[in-house]
């Protein structure tokens, strides 16, 4: 069996990766730049939406009523996604802190459920956009 260390960190990376996968997507920033796993002190590691990366990340999370005009009052239509996407990371992360499962079969999981093919699909479309700001400065 893995050290508790291993499993924490394939666990944060299984989270990561579904949260990325989840995360709502418009320039590509938050899904592919804000959202990582950290290691905070030698072999604990947490996963972080936002920071200096996407700051705005929040206004992604919360209710749009927590803030003030022009946002209170109206419907966030992401709202609560951080949520949904730990609920479903909840059962792969209890099986592989469990070390019920190995890091090949976590990586299956995430496979076959689309999440991997969800961020690849985003890592694309986050260079195609960067490729075509990068033209237009140069133009």
């Amino acid at each position: 069996m893995k050290s508790i260390a291993h499993r924490l960190k394939l666990a944060c990376d299984a989270l990561c990766t579904i949260l990325k996968a989840e995360a709502p997507y418009d320039t590509g920033n938050l899904a592919i730049d804000g959202i990582r796993v950290v290691e905070g002190e030698p072999g604990y590691f947490y996963v972080a939406v936002g920071g200096e990366i996407a700051p705005y990340a929040k206004y992604t999370q919360e209710s749009w009523d927590n803030f003030e005009a022009p946002l209170k009052g109206k419907k966030n239509p992401n709202e609560g996604w951080i949520n949904r996407g730990i609920e479903k990371a909840l059962p792969l992360i209890k099986q592989i802190m469990e070390g019920a499962i190995t890091e090949d079969e976590a990586n299956e999981y995430l496979e076959s459920r689309g999440y991997t093919r969800e961020l690849k699909e985003k890592q694309i479309k986050r260079a195609e956009y960067l490729e075509a700001k990068a033209r237009k400065l140069v133009s």
